[in-house]
């Protein structure tokens, strides 16, 4: 099966997030290999978009989620970590996130790959709490910004 991946050789624009002191410099260190966000509507359109597959079940399409959908999504029952973990919303990026120390004007940056995107539960040492599920957006080695 095709992967988002796959389809898009050019890795197209960085994610780009904002993170406080103490998992910024977790992150830019190497020692935090993951980063999560709650699976919640605002993230998941965010970090997502919806597949499209053929009759093979390989992906031939993405199509941008939007508000619209979401509301419908969510009035036919739709679950958001199930459509994740099943390949319904496959990751919208598949190349690089750029971490930013806080929101200060001349503030640290530090550029990672990402390696895969899909939801589990985190590491309390990296800032998950126990027993939740998250987006957990793993990160490979350092890029050059």
């Amino acid at each position: 099966m095709k992967t988002f991946n796959d389809m898009n050789t050019d890795k197209g624009p960085a994610l780009q997030l904002v993170l406080k002191r103490k998992w910024f410099e977790m992150i830019a260190s190497g020692e935090k290999g993951e980063e999560y966000r709650d699976i919640t509507d605002y993230w998941v359109q965010r970090l997502f978009n919806i597949g499209v597959f053929n009759d093979n079940y390989d992906l031939i399409d993405v199509k941008p989620i939007t508000k619209a959908y979401l509301k419908e999504f969510h009035k036919n029952g739709g679950d958001l970590y199930q459509a994740i973990s099943d390949g319904i919303f496959v990751p919208r990026y598949c190349g690089d996130v750029i971490f930013y120390e806080g929101y200060a004007k001349g503030r640290r940056s530090v550029c990672r790959e990402i390696t895969d995107t899909e939801p589990g539960e985190g590491l309390i040492s990296w800032g998950a709490e126990p027993g939740h599920v998250y987006i957990i957006i793993s990160l490979g080695k350092f890029v050059n910004l």
